[in-house]
């Protein structure tokens, strides 16, 4: 009987396991391109922070702690694109809690890639790139007050436009963009985890801008 258990256990495991795959493959995820005028933008009335956090603009000693952080997505520990970045003129904003990075935010300019595909941003704009340094640091906040931090520099530089893309299923990201003024333009799908390659079909205005790498 003890066998027998062990191999009803093992069988529905496996069962588990080929289920997940699948679902992996066949994985597609909708994202909304947002976009936010910054001519006439004026600061949101801001929630109470949950976790207390000081923003200041990244430099390339704060790079280096980011991508050798332990808790950061494995994809994400590219300390030479992030370089790369910062001198390509792109903008680093920082969230620290009691000296650990527990929020940065990328502000691109020229070019924002999608996956395998680029996208051409038009002069004067940026593409906002949002990540944590855990997930149990999401929900606190850091974004809404980040920008305030980071949109009255981008205007003293002329910036005039902003977009970021949110995947529909994170609610809260996108309730926090509209309440900071960005408004949904336009939508793509990512076709994740496919067994040939991952890539994105673009669908709206913007679809024209976007090119392969």
């Amino acid at each position: 009987m003890d066998l027998i258990n062990s191999l009803n256990r093992h069988k529905s495991k496996n069962g588990a396991i080929f289920l997940k795959q699948i679902s992996r493959i066949f994985w597609v995820q909708k994202v909304i391109f947002h976009t936010l005028d910054l001519t006439n933008w004026e600061p949101p009335t801001l929630p109470k922070m949950r976790l207390n956090a000081t923003f200041v603009l990244g430099d390339e000693n704060d790079i280096s702690n980011l991508t050798t952080n332990p808790h950061l997505h494995e994809a994400l520990n590219n300390e030479t694109a992030f370089h790369k970045k910062l001198q390509a003129g792109h903008k680093l904003l920082l969230g620290k809690h009691n000296d650990e990075i527990v929020f940065y935010l990328w502000a691109v300019a020229g070019k924002k890639g999608l996956m395998n595909k680029t996208l051409d941003l038009e002069v004067n704009q940026v593409a906002i790139e949002i990540g944590f340094t855990r997930k149990e640091y999401r929900g606190h906040g850091f974004f809404i007050f980040g920008v305030n931090y980071l949109f009255p520099i981008l205007q003293t530089e002329g910036v005039t436009s902003c977009l970021t893309d949110i995947a529909t299923h994170n609610l809260p990201m996108v309730k926090t963009a509209l309440k900071i003024g960005f408004k949904s333009t336009d939508s793509f799908y990512y076709w994740i985890h496919t067994p040939f390659a991952e890539y994105a079909i673009p669908k709206g205005s913007i679809a024209n801008k976007i090119s392969n790498h």
